[in-house]
C-alpha cells in the first residue's frame, strides 16, 4: 500500500482503536467458564515446543510448519515477544526462525531495529564482508548486548556460508534510526554518499542545508524532541521541506541516477531518504499521536522488504507483540503517557495491505524473575494459558472452535502482559497463534 493510501486508512483505524479502548473489558471479568473451556481445549490443541537450548533437530517436524495459516501464500510471518531481551523469548524466536531457514522457507529476517544501521549486519551475514559489525551500534535499544540475538545472527551467517548467493537469508531493520527516531543522520549520510556519485551538485546542496539542522537535533531516541522544539518554526519548516525535496529529487531522476550507479544502490538511497522523512514525521506528529507515525513507518519499511524479498521466500519479522498484533496498542501500561487512548499498530497496517498473507504470532508468559511477580488476575491471557500445564507450547488459534465459550473467550478484549505491565488485546483478532513460555529468567 503506498504511503498516501496508508494515511487515508488511519482515520478508520483510529476510530476503531478508540472504540476498542472504550469497550475494552465489558464482560471479560465475568466469564470464568470461558477461561475454563479455553484451558481445557488448549491442553489438547497445544503443540509442545522443542527444547530451546539446543539447535533444531532437522529430523524433527518444525513446529511453525504446523500452523494452519502458514502456507506458500504467506508473505510475512511476524514473531512477537511480550518482553524484549529475555533469554527464553529471544532464544525461542531464534529456534523457530532457524527451523524455517533450515528448510529453505525464509528469504529475509526483519527486526525491530534501525533500518539504516542494520545494513552493516546484512553485509556481514551475506558474506559481503568478513569484518563483523559493531553489534551495539548496529542494533537499537541495547539489542546488540543481548547474547541470544547476536548468536542468532551468527547462526544465520553460518547458514548462508553453506548455500548459494541466491538462497542466502538477508537481514533488515524496519525502525527509524537512533533507537526509534533520535537522529536523521544515519539515514541521510548514505544518501549523500550515493548522490556524491550520482549527482554531486545535489549532494552538496542537500548537505549544506540539511546537515546543520540534522546535527543540531541529533540525539538518542526521545532526546530529539526537545532539540526539535528548540529549532523554531522556520527551521522546522525548512527541515521538512528539504526532506520532501530530497525524496522528490531522487524519484524524478531515477533513470539518470540508476545509469550512474546501479538499480540496487538507487533503491537503497530512495528508501533511506524516506526513512529520514519518517523520522522527521515521528518528532513533528509525536509518538503518542493516535496515528502512531513510528508504526506507520515500520509497516511501510516491511512492505518495502516484502517487495524485494517475498518472491524468494518468507519474510520473518522480529518485533514486540504490541507492533505485530492486528489490534490497536492500548491498555493500562499506557494510561499515564498523555497521548491517545489507543494508537495504530504496525500489525493493523500490514494486515490491511497484506490480508491473510500476514501471519502474526504473539507470546505469553506466567512469571518473570525480574519482577518476581506471578500473574494474579485469573482472567488474563497469560494466567489462563498457564493452566494448560506445559512449560512451552505453540497454540494455533485458527484451530479453535468457531462458536461456543472458547470462541467467545478468544474474541473478547483481555489483559495481557507486556514488559512490566499490562495491555489490552483481543487474542483471536491480534494473533494467529501464541507461543507460551512459563517463566522468564530476566
Amino acid at each position: 500500500m503506498p504511503p498516501a493510501a496508508v494515511i487515508r486508512t488511519l482515520p478508520a483505524l483510529v476510530l476503531w482503536g478508540l472504540s476498542f479502548q472504550a469497550h475494552a473489558l465489558p464482560g471479560a471479568q465475568q466469564d470464568p467458564r470461558g477461561a475454563d473451556a479455553l484451558a481445557v481445549w488448549a491442553r489438547t490443541a497445544a503443540t509442545p515446543l522443542a527444547p530451546i537450548d539446543a539447535h533444531d533437530d532437522l529430523k524433527a517436524p518444525a513446529e511453525l510448519s504446523r500452523l494452519t495459516g502458514l502456507t506458500r501464500a504467506t508473505r510475512v510471518l511476524a514473531l512477537g515477544e511480550s518482553v524484549h531481551g529475555t533469554h527464553e523469548l529471544t532464544l525461542q524466536r531464534a529456534r523457530l526462525t532457524e527451523q524455517l531457514i533450515a528448510r529453505e522457507r525464509v528469504s529475509a529476517v526483519v527486526m525491530e531495529t534501525g533500518f539504516a544501521e542494520a545494513r552493516a549486519i546484512d553485509a556481514w551475514i551475506g558474506h559481503e564482508t568478513d569484518v563483523a559489525p559493531d553489534f551495539e551500534s548496529s542494533l537499537s535499544y541495547g539489542f546488540g548486548k543481548n547474547r541470544e540475538t547476536v548468536d542468532a545472527l551468527r547462526w544465520i551467517r553460518e547458514h548462508n556460508a553453506g548455500v548459494s548467493a541466491a538462497r542466502r537469508v538477508r537481514f533488515y531493520g524496519m525502525d527509524q534510526p537512533a533507537n526509534g527516531g533520535g537522529s536523521l543522520l544515519p539515514a541521510l549520510e548514505p544518501v549523500w554518499s550515493f548522490l556524491d556519485d550520482a549527482d554531486p551538485r545535489a549532494a552538496a546542496d542537500s548537505r549544506a542545508i540539511l546537515k546543520p539542522i540534522a546535527e543540531q537535533i541529533a540525539s538518542e531516541s526521545y532526546g530529539i524532541v526537545g532539540k526539535y522544539a528548540a529549532l523554531g518554526a522556520p527551521r522546522r519548516d525548512t527541515l521538512r521541506a528539504q526532506l520532501d525535496s530530497l525524496v522528490a529529487r531522487l524519484r524524478a531522476n531515477e533513470r539518470t541516477y540508476v545509469a550512474h550507479t546501479s538499480p540496487d544502490r538507487y533503491a537503497w538511497a530512495l528508501r533511506l531518504a524516506q526513512v529520514a522523512a519518517q523520522t522527521e514525521a515521528n518528532v513533528r506528529i509525536g509518538w503518542n499521536d493516535a496515528s502512531n507515525p513510528r508504526d506507520v513507518g515500520m509497516a511501510d519499511n516491511v512492505r518495502w522488504v516484502v517487495g524485494r524479498e517475498a518472491a524468494r521466500g518468507l519474510v520473518v519479522v522480529w518485533a514486540h507483540d504490541l507492533h505485530v498484533g492486528r489490534v490497536p496498542i492500548t491498555g493500562p501500561m499506557f494510561a499515564s503517557r498523555g497521548g491517545a487512548a489507543a494508537v495504530a499498530s504496525m500489525g493493523q497496517l500490514l494486515a490491511r495491505s497484506l490480508g491473510s498473507a500476514y501471519l502474526p504470532v504473539g507470546s505469553a508468559f506466567r512469571r518473570r524473575a525480574a519482577d518476581s511477580t506471578a500473574v494474579v488476575d485469573s482472567t488474563t491471557v497469560d494466567a489462563t494459558l498457564s493452566r494448560v500445564g506445559k512449560p512451552r507450547f505453540l497454540l494455533d488459534l485458527a484451530r479453535a472452535p468457531r462458536v461456543g465459550p472458547v470462541a467467545r473467550w478468544l474474541g473478547e478484549a483481555r489483559l495481557k502482559r507486556a514488559e512490566d505491565g499490562y495491555v489490552v488485546t483481543v487474542p483471536s483478532r491480534a494473533f494467529d497463534a501464541i507461543v507460551y513460555v512459563d517463566s522468564l529468567g530476566s
